[in-house]
């Protein structure tokens, strides 16, 4: 099943893969501009494309994992398509991204955004006009992405950044964690009404064997614990005082987590 959601300038279909991945098609509504976003896979993206009469034009990586890239150098040979890639993570690409690089898709500006944590390079795309966010593995549906090769400082830091966003922005991550990531959630946040919501939806949605993914920002907010590190209630299950910061909080959240 692939899923379509359609935004101001441009559609985007979302690929099931592999156990949980998911990888993203951009697709242009008024030109023939179409990116796929962290292809773990090429076949799955060449019947789509094929199917639709789509003309892949770039490779976009939001990191390194091959469960990211694993298609890359297959869908460019395939298209002649340019990949695009972080500039600080070990990716072969045509043109490396930081948050200087000047980008646009579908006549809206996509903005870098320098995100390390989950891996050094990790980085973000943002639609400025339509609101859509690929997060990568930095930012899950009621979670985020373990720090294999960050720090808490920069992992806070990243997802500092995201909570800047508007809160109508939509988030595209590449796994489908949602229902897994709730369980730990409400173990640490058990009082949170939006949170209780939240997960009651995402049953309901993988009942109907539907996607989790997109979400909205602004409920996020409200109910990832790994973005309400700060709060007085997530401190207090942390057995953490008051005063301690939000680093050491979302240290010790991901450090549960890790061992969840």
């Amino acid at each position: 099943m692939i899923e379509e959601n359609k935004f101001l300038n441009f559609s985007v279909f979302t690929i099931p893969v592999l156990n949980d991945n998911y990888i993203f098609v951009a697709k242009a509504h008024k030109t023939s501009q179409t990116w796929v976003i962290d292809p773990a896979l090429a076949k799955p993206v060449i019947n789509f494309l094929q199917d639709k009469k789509y003309k892949l034009t770039a490779v976009v990586n939001t990191h390194h994992h091959l469960d990211h890239t694993g298609g890359n150098l297959e869908l460019k040979n395939y298209y002649n398509a340019l990949i695009l890639a972080p500039k600080n993570d070990p990716i072969t690409a045509d043109k490396k991204l930081d948050t200087n690089s000047k980008l646009s898709f579908a006549g809206e500006a996509v903005q870098i955004i320098e995100a390390p944590g989950h891996t050094l390079g990790h980085i973000l795309y943002y639609f400025t006009e339509s609101k859509v966010l690929f997060a990568g593995d930095c930012l899950f549906s009621l979670g985020c992405g373990r720090l294999f090769e960050g720090s808490p400082q920069q992992m806070t830091n990243s997802l500092n950044k995201i909570l800047q966003l508007p809160d109508n922005t939509q988030v595209f991550c590449a796994h489908e964690y949602s229902l897994d990531n709730s369980k730990f959630a409400l173990s640490v946040d058990s009082a949170n009404l939006a949170l209780q919501k939240k997960t009651t939806q995402i049953q309901n949605l993988r009942n109907q064997n539907k996607f989790s993914i997109p979400f909205k920002l602004g409920i996020e907010k409200q109910c990832n614990p790994f973005l309400r590190s700060n709060a007085p209630e997530i401190k207090k299950y942390l057995n953490l005082s008051s005063s301690c910061s939000t680093v050491e909080s979302f240290a010790k959240l991901r450090k549960l987590k890790d061992n969840f």
